[in-house]
């Protein structure tokens, strides 16, 4: 069941809005809206968190691609969860720390196949050299 949510209000006018996962509130005068998958998408790890969007609520258009931005977005976040593989696929989001987490735990990896000692060694060793680069984003 959707759970209500209170009424925007865009240049004095109330706004409805079928956008499932929208968050909407204010900061420093100006309305942001995010979308944000459920509690139990999050749970399990779903990747993004968080979406920020940004359309122009002052028009029927802009309010319409808001609408289809999020029912999109909530579709892949079901999508991902009814997948019974879902907990153990792989989740890239672009940083340094999840491409080493994907090589590690990926099935044709060389980490999943080697000894013990190998293994303890990309675990500890690989961890500590590139902890401080884990959340740097990776650019093309």
């Amino acid at each position: 069941m959707v759970r209500k949510r209170a009424p925007l209000v865009v240049s004095g006018e109330t706004v409805e809005l079928a956008a499932p996962g929208l968050n909407a509130f204010e900061r420093r005068g100006r309305l942001e809206l995010y979308w944000k998958p459920n509690a139990e998408a999050r749970k399990r790890g779903y990747v993004p968190r968080s979406v920020r969007l940004h359309f122009d609520l002052t028009t029927i258009a802009g309010r319409l691609d808001l609408e289809h931005r999020c029912r999109v977005l909530n579709s892949e976040m079901f999508a991902w969860l009814g997948d019974p593989e879902g907990e153990k696929r792989l989740v890239y989001d672009g940083t340094v720390g999840a491409l080493i987490r994907c090589y590690e735990t990926d099935k044709t990896s060389p980490t999943g196949v080697s000894g013990r000692a190998r293994r303890g060694f990309m675990a500890t060793g690989v961890a500590r050299l590139i902890a401080p680069l884990a959340s740097v984003a990776l650019t093309a």
